[in-house]
């Protein structure tokens, strides 16, 4: 009854993007290690997850963008968008231990992208699954920029010199499947290309 009470976006949504209304479902493959993109999401898959639980993360995480892309400005009403966003996941099942911003401190005049990811989940991820992540971001790097996943992505999770975006890495055990997702948020004075790998400048730039 929930998923049904939500408001979903009509196909308009996906041309203003510039995404195919019939571009191919990706191919997952039962228990092995993979990486995603589903809207403004990037989603790493450790070896062991099943090709069905692959699936219900994909479409839960897609689902909450796009019921929340349907109401809020992404970019202009970023707390009532992960406000909402949260709600949804915990409402198809997911079970949320905690969910905070903050800013992140460059110690140079100049950041990358990746990088700085990298940093802000090596607090809260392990080694091994940090490099998992680190992979899966340096596999979507040499796509080439006419690439589909990474202009949905792009599309997705950035307007211009704002922008938010989710990296996430679900692992499964005993049959039960748990995610750490880490939310970024972004603002700068520059027009975003490649956010991934955008170069921002300290002064006129955050990331949190």
């Amino acid at each position: 009854a929930f998923v049904s009470s939500l408001r979903l976006p009509d196909a308009q949504h996906g041309a203003k993007l510039g995404v195919a209304a019939t571009s191919p479902a990706p191919t997952i493959k039962d228990g092995e290690q993979a990486t995603f993109i589903a809207g403004g999401s990037v989603v790493s898959f450790a070896s062991g997850v099943s090709g069905q639980n692959q699936k219900d993360v994909l479409n839960s995480t897609l689902l909450a963008q796009l019921a929340c892309d349907k109401i809020y400005d992404r970019e202009k009403q970023i707390n009532e968008w992960y406000k909402f966003y949260h709600s949804i996941l915990e409402n198809v099942g997911w079970v949320i231990q905690g969910f905070d911003f903050s800013e992140y401190k460059a110690d140079g005049d100049k950041f990358e992208a990746d990088k700085a990811i990298l940093e802000i989940l090596g607090a809260v991820v392990s080694q091994n699954e940090l490099l998992i992540i680190k992979s899966a971001i340096e596999a979507a790097k040499s796509l080439p920029t006419t690439d589909g996943r990474m202009t949905l992505f792009d599309r997705f999770s950035s307007t211009g010199g704002a922008g938010s975006f989710q990296i996430g890495l679900a692992t499964e055990e005993k049959g039960m499947v748990a995610m750490k997702l880490g939310a970024f948020l972004f603002s700068t004075k520059t027009n975003v290309t490649r956010v991934l790998w955008f170069k921002f400048s300290k002064k006129d730039s955050s990331l949190s």
